[in-house]
């Protein structure tokens, strides 16, 4: 499992709280150096307790990705009217970002952060569901 820090961190993302082995999931509010305010639980937690959500082929498809009728490692979702839309491959963990535009954002995602923040950085309003 990742070992999270701050820096590797975003308010909104979904993250595991698990100190007095509470195992809970709970969204960022607040990131301070060593500790976060969680949004739930109403309260700050050390980051060492912090843990990151796996991201599943069932996350994915609850939140809009299609998997390939061809391909059983790809999951796709548009998010456009027009072609912009994300891949993923099951079995590299890529996800690719594709614009009409041409421009194309590629990154190795294992986990639930990872993807929310992959999504802001690309400027996609898309708000993950678990």
């Amino acid at each position: 499992m990742e070992k999270l820090n701050c820096k590797s961190l975003m308010i909104g993302d979904w993250v595991v709280n698990t100190e007095f082995e509470k195992n809970e999931i709970d969204k960022i509010e607040t990131l301070e150096p060593r500790r976060v305010w969680l949004e739930h639980g109403k309260t700050y937690v050390p980051v060492e307790y912090i843990e990151p959500i796996p991201l599943t082929t069932e996350i994915l498809e609850k939140n809009g990705f299609v998997k390939d009728e061809k391909d059983d490692n790809m999951y796709y979702w548009n998010w456009s009217v027009i072609d912009d839309c994300m891949s993923y491959d099951k079995e590299t963990s890529k996800v690719r970002i594709f614009y009409v535009s041409g421009l194309t954002f590629v990154k190795i995602l294992q986990y639930v952060h990872e993807l929310q923040n992959a999504l802001r950085l690309c400027e996609i309003k898309k708000e993950i569901e678990l």
